[in-house]
């Protein structure tokens, strides 16, 4: 753990808010002999520092945990603390690629304690077996607008704490990993579309559960009078994406798409689109297949 947390030190050494970061990555703060007061630099210029490039993503979210008093899964922060050090000389760009596999890799064994919903899981997926490239580069997209949503709410909002009605678009992320995981690695079969069916159940689980927030959210006139309810605005995208990644996965089901339809309208009820369109058009089929 001590070679993660100076990869971050040597990277801001000449930062303003360097030593206040170094003194709440010390050795006994990491053993949880002492509690950080991280704090002092919240919402300053280091947040804004590893917000600057793809490849401190994981300490941004790392960073924010603590931050939110919810760190990340210690497990998660087990394994990367024993990335191989010759791992951690090759430079941030490098072990982000490493970070990115390991958060894959945990991300399928906790799929198996997420508990099923067969109500939501589709009929057919061999579609988008079909279709793996481009199926998982949209989810990827769908995937980095809720993060990056979040990441812009907290920081603009100075909230700390995920509002209860967006935590399961908060936890959706989790499940298109692991819908492009499956896609990605795994051939066409019985076993691997049985797993696929479960994991687009999950999500569409957590679209339906955001579904009736929003739709609770609208007469509840306390919840919007919260000084950081508009900064809900910047969301907006993460709510388009997370909708046609639904779109996309869901087949020719009309209940997933049907949702994904409302969650636009709810928002759009709260944040109207600036120019609104004039007629609302589908997202457009997917290309024949190029995949090999």
């Amino acid at each position: 753990m001590q070679l993660l947390i100076t990869l971050i030190q040597n990277s801001l050494v000449e930062h303003p808010e360097h030593s206040v970061f170094a003194e709440n990555t010390t050795q006994d703060i990491l053993a949880g002999q002492t509690i950080p007061h991280f704090e002092k630099c919240k919402g300053g210029p280091l947040m804004g520092y590893l917000s600057s490039a793809s490849h401190w993503h994981f300490w941004r979210e790392w960073y924010q945990g603590f931050l939110d008093g919810k760190p990340l899964d210690w497990e998660l922060q087990r394994r990367v603390a024993l990335i191989d050090d010759k791992d951690w000389e090759q430079g941030p760009e490098h072990i982000a690629e490493l970070i990115e596999k390991i958060r894959d890799d945990y991300a399928k064994e906790q799929a198996a304690t997420e508990a099923r919903a067969p109500e939501h899981e589709p009929n057919n997926v061999e579609q988008l077996f079909k279709h793996p490239r481009s199926v998982s580069a949209n989810l990827s997209l769908s995937s980095q607008a809720v993060i990056g949503g979040f990441e812009a709410f907290r920081q603009e909002s100075g909230l700390n704490e995920t509002p209860e009605f967006l935590l399961p678009l908060e936890a959706m992320p989790a499940n298109l990993t692991r819908i492009r995981s499956i896609l990605q690695t795994k051939q066409h079969s019985a076993e691997s579309a049985n797993d696929l069916k479960q994991e687009i159940g999950r999500l569409n689980a957590k679209v339906a559960l955001l579904e009736q927030q929003l739709a609770t959210l609208k007469t509840d006139l306390e919840q919007q009078k919260k000084p950081w309810f508009g900064k809900l605005a910047l969301l907006g995208s993460a709510i388009a994406s997370v909708s046609v990644a639904v779109w996309t996965v869901s087949g020719d089901e009309l209940g997933p798409q049907q949702r994904a339809e409302n969650l636009t309208e709810y928002w759009e009820y709260f944040f109207p689109p600036e120019n609104p369109p004039t007629m609302t058009t589908k997202p457009n089929t997917l290309p024949p297949t190029t995949d090999t």
